[in-house]
């Protein structure tokens, strides 16, 4: 079986894909498991650079980005635009502000030690 990507506007068929066999869903779980289990080991400032590089990567591809968004969603390009531009600051944003938002807090209670 294949799967389609339809444009929602005028019904026009957009590219064709081939479903994954159980074996490759199974392989890419696998990767993105891995590939989480070596990312929790990196250091903020690691992170921050690999949020900003998306941010930035998302900016210059911002229009091509866009266009996919239209055919594939029916989203007029400068929405799509907009909201590339969006997810670029939300990129510099979290970038900025990971590590305190992850950090742990000491609370006073009557317990021996609580972390928020």
């Amino acid at each position: 079986m294949s799967l389609k990507s339809i444009n929602p506007y005028n019904g026009n068929l957009i590219k064709t894909y081939k479903e994954h066999t159980l074996s490759q869903i199974e392989e890419k779980i696998n990767l993105g498991h891995q590939a989480w289990l070596n990312y929790k080991e990196t250091s903020f400032s690691s992170r921050t650079n690999l949020m900003l590089d998306l941010g930035k990567n998302l900016l210059v591809e911002k229009e091509k980005l866009a266009e996919l968004m239209a055919l594939e969603m029916g989203k007029p390009l400068k929405d799509g635009v907009a909201e590339i531009e969006k997810c670029a600051a939300v990129c510099e944003y979290y970038a900025s502000n990971a590590e305190n938002f992850l950090k742990d807090e000491i609370v006073k209670t009557d317990a021996t030690k609580s972390l928020i």
